[in-house]
C-alpha cells in the first residue's frame, strides 16, 4: 500500500514540478505529515491537486501516529513489565491454574509436550476474574482446572460451581490437610482433591530412603517419586539385573548410566547388571523405596529348564547367552551344555521368557515353568 501511495504521488506531483525528484520530495513530505512546505511547492496548482496534497498529508499523519503509538506501546510494555494479550486458537487444548502462580511454569513445561497451553486466573477477590478467563476460553478445549488457593472454602465453592458448567473438564482442588483431602475426595464426586501436606510428607520420607528425589507425581490417586540412586561399593542393589530390581522391589527403572557413558540409557534392558558406580533413576512409591532401604526382595518364581544335545556345535554361543542372563562368565557355564537337563536359578517371568526364546532360537530344548515361593529361594541345579 505504501509503495502504491509513493508511486502515485511521484506521478501526480512531478507533473506540476516538471521534475520527478521534486515530486518524490513532495510525496515524502506529505506522507510524513507535513503541510507547509509541500503546500508551498504546490502553490498555484489546481484545487484538486491541493486537495490531493492535503489528503496525502492526512494519510501521512495517520501513518506517523501509528508508528509512534507502536513504539510507545513497546517501550512502555517493556518498562512496566506488561504482556500483550494472547489470543487463543479456537479448538486448542488449555488448562487453567487458579491462584497457583508458583507452579504455573513447571506445569507449563510438563504440558508443552502434550500441546496443552496453561492459563492463569485468581479467586482471591471473587469469581469475576475466573469467569472472565473462562469466557475467554470458551472456544477452546478446557481439559483441566486446578484450584490451588490457600482458602479451602473458596476452592470448594468454585469447584462446585464449575462442576456443573464444565462437566467434561477435570477439576483438582488443593487441600492443606491430609484428612480433609480424603473426605472431600469422597464427598465431591468427579473432583480430585490434592493434599499439599501429603505430597510434601511423602517427598520428605522418600528423601530418607533415596539419595535424591527429583519429582513427586500422583498416579491413579497414589503418590510416586522419581528417585535417583548413585550405587557404591557394598550397595545392596549391586549385582542385581534390571528385571530383578523392578520385580523384586515393585518399581520401574527409567534411566541407567555408567561413568564411561556420555548420556544415560532410557528404559535399560532387563538383563543389564548393576554395578558400583552406576546411576539409576526409578519411579517408585514409598513402599517400594522402603523395600529397597531394607533390602527386602520379593523372590523370583520362575525357572528355565533346558538341555543342550551332544552333537550341538554352538556350545560357546549357548554359554555366552546363559552367562549374560545369569550374571556369570561363559567359562562357568561349561557344565550346563553336557546334554543333560538343567534349570536356571530363580528368574523373573519377563526375563525368563526372553532367555527361553533366545535358547530356543539357537536350537536348545527349553521351556519356562513356575516354582513355589519357598523353592524359588534355592538356586541348586538338577
Amino acid at each position: 500500500m505504501s509503495i502504491g501511495l509513493i508511486t502515485a504521488g511521484v506521478v501526480l506531483f512531478s507533473d506540476h514540478a516538471d521534475n520527478w525528484q521534486l515530486g518524490l520530495m513532495i510525496t515524502f513530505g506529505l506522507l510524513k505529515g507535513e503541510y507547509v512546505d509541500p503546500v508551498m511547492l504546490l502553490s498555484g496548482s489546481e484545487i484538486w491537486r491541493l486537495l490531493l496534497g492535503m489528503s496525502y498529508s492526512l494519510i501521512g499523519t495517520l501513518i506517523t501516529s501509528a508508528f509512534v503509538a507502536l513504539i510507545l506501546e513497546k517501550l512502555l510494555s517493556n518498562r512496566l513489565g506488561l504482556r500483550r494479550r494472547v489470543y487463543l486458537r479456537t479448538g486448542s487444548r488449555q488448562a487453567l491454574i487458579v491462584d497457583g502462580q508458583q507452579v504455573v511454569e513447571p506445569i507449563r513445561d510438563l504440558l508443552a509436550s502434550e500441546q496443552i497451553g496453561v492459563q492463569t486466573a485468581t479467586i482471591q477477590e471473587g469469581m469475576s476474574e475466573l469467569e472472565t478467563q473462562l469466557e475467554r476460553l470458551r472456544h477452546t478445549e478446557l481439559v483441566g482446572i486446578g484450584l490451588l488457593s490457600n482458602n479451602l472454602l473458596s476452592n470448594v465453592h468454585a469447584a462446585m460451581a464449575l462442576q456443573s458448567s464444565h462437566r467434561p473438564c477435570r477439576i483438582a482442588v488443593l487441600a492443606h490437610e491430609m484428612e480433609s483431602s480424603d473426605q472431600l475426595g469422597a464427598l465431591l464426586g468427579g473432583i480430585t482433591v490434592l493434599s499439599g501436606v501429603d505430597l510434601a510428607a511423602d517427598a520428605l520420607v522418600a528423601t530418607a530412603f533415596g539419595e535424591r528425589v527429583e519429582r513427586v507425581l500422583q498416579i491413579k490417586g497414589m503418590n510416586h517419586m522419581v528417585v535417583r540412586y548413585q550405587l557404591e561399593e557394598g550397595d545392596t542393589l549391586c549385582g542385581l539385573n534390571i528385571s530383578r530390581l523392578e520385580n523384586g522391589y515393585q518399581l520401574n527403572v527409567l534411566t541407567h548410566s555408567r561413568t564411561d557413558q556420555s548420556s544415560p540409557g532410557v528404559l535399560p534392558p532387563l538383563d543389564c547388571m548393576l554395578m558400583a558406580g552406576d546411576e539409576i533413576t526409578v519411579l517408585a512409591d514409598l513402599e517400594s523405596l522402603r523395600l529397597v532401604e531394607i533390602g527386602a526382595l520379593h523372590p523370583a518364581q520362575w525357572r528355565v529348564d533346558f538341555r543342550v544335545i551332544h552333537h550341538f556345535d554352538n556350545h560357546f554361543m549357548v554359554q555366552q547367552c546363559l552367562a549374560k542372563f545369569l550374571g556369570s562368565v561363559p567359562g562357568r557355564m561349561h557344565d550346563l551344555v553336557d546334554g543333560h537337563w538343567h534349570h536356571t536359578p530363580p528368574l523373573d517371568n519377563d526375563l525368563g521368557e526372553i532367555l527361553c526364546e533366545q535358547l530356543q532360537r539357537m536350537g536348545v530344548e527349553a521351556h519356562l515353568r513356575q516354582v513355589q515361593a519357598e523353592a524359588a529361594s534355592m538356586s541348586c541345579h538338577a
